[in-house]
């Protein structure tokens, strides 16, 4: 079974395993806060359910390895209502993530401000679309807020005592700090002033590295009883392989469109973001191919011709090899690390196949 095989499989295995316990710990939440408004409640909570469980759950799959890397034989089963919270708290993200790019599908389905901006619109037909709008980002911050905090009454819940889940959840807010920070890099970018090769991978680095692999593993890690060594450790490997998760999205929101994709395909394009693709391309052509790509930037509802013309010029230019290249680059060097991280086989193998992932992924 190769690399990949074994961790796709692990991954499934903790996404059904997941799924159950979100659903059951949102659905509980119902009868919990239905007594302030039941209409209100069942509209957030639902749209909380079918967003949290469309996911990959691969930060609650990098807990769980986290937490098996580090643990003693003899400890519990890898924690599903910590690895349901890790989740929760990346729907909170997520939500928060498509207001701030005004983006309006996210994994094949409206996002959440939109979804409620349509209700809105459903209750009160003369409504207008100005103000639906204003009312679903409103809903979906709330939303997002609620996600949150419930993502701790799960961490509150796992069974741990209670120094360890005070030290586990601290680390894990250190991560989420540097992932805000980072966000707050990435919004800034779009100033010409700060752009730069260098800058745009600082920001992926912390807004997407430390969220996506290095806060679970770590938090898992820890919750195992983890030494500050191995801490450092997973920390390296996941900046590496974290890194290159983002410049795979990066290429996937160009070139992904297979049918049936759940990508939002083309946000990076239509919000003239400054990712490491893009500059580059800007950096690598010239001319009237520069001119081309530059006057589609923006661009929000491209016809198939003006895609197709984007990739060609991206491809020519070499800035998608060089992309590629680096993500891999990057998956390699996160790959060496594994033996500092574990000497078990089994564990090696699903975190090479996390290595082949972040690179090979298609949505």
């Amino acid at each position: 079974m190769s690399d990949l095989r074994a961790f796709q499989e692990y991954l499934e295995d903790t996404r059904s395993k997941v799924t159950e316990c979100l659903e059951a710990h949102l659905k509980a939440q119902k009868l919990i806060l239905e007594e302030t408004d039941q209409h209100v409640t069942d509209s957030i909570i639902d749209a909380l359910i079918s967003f949290s469980t469309r996911g990959k759950m691969f930060r609650a799959a990098l807990l769980g390895l986290g937490f098996e890397t580090a643990r003693p034989k003899s400890q519990a089963e890898v924690p599903i209502f910590i690895q349901a919270g890790v989740e929760l708290i990346q729907t909170g993200l997520l939500i928060q993530d498509d207001i701030v790019d005004g983006d309006e599908k996210r994994r094949g389905l409206p996002t959440i401000h939109r979804l409620f901006a349509i209700a809105c619109q459903d209750w009160d037909g003369d409504i207008a679309t100005k103000d639906a709008d204003e009312i679903g980002r409103a809903m979906a911050m709330v939303a997002s807020d609620l996600a949150i905090v419930l993502a701790y009454d799960l961490f509150l819940g796992g069974g741990f005592p209670p120094d360890i889940i005070i030290k586990a959840t601290s680390q894990f807010n250190r991560n989420l700090i540097r992932t805000a920070l980072g966000q707050a890099m990435d919004v800034s970018l779009h100033n010409p002033l700060t752009q730069s090769v260098g800058s745009i991978l600082k920001a992926a680095l912390y807004k997407t590295a430390y969220y996506t692999v290095v806060g679970p593993m770590q938090l898992g890690a820890t919750l195992a009883g983890a030494k500050n060594k191995l801490l450092e450790d997973i920390e390296a490997f996941g900046r590496s392989v974290g890194l290159a998760y983002q410049l795979r999205d990066d290429v996937l929101d160009v070139f992904a469109d297979k049918p049936g994709n759940n990508m939002r395909q083309w946000s990076d394009i239509a919000g003239n973001k400054p990712t490491f693709l893009i500059e580059n391309t800007i950096r690598m052509t010239s001319g009237m191919e520069r001119d081309a790509f530059l006057s589609r930037l923006g661009s929000s509802n491209p016809s198939a011709l003006e895609m197709n013309t984007v990739r060609d010029i991206i491809e020519k230019s070499g800035a998608l090899a060089a992309t590629t290249e680096k993500a891999e680059r990057l998956a390699d060097k996160g790959e060496k690390l594994i033996p500092s991280l574990t000497d078990n086989a089994r564990l090696a193998e699903l975190l090479r196949g996390i290595c082949v992932f972040a690179v090979c992924r298609e949505e």
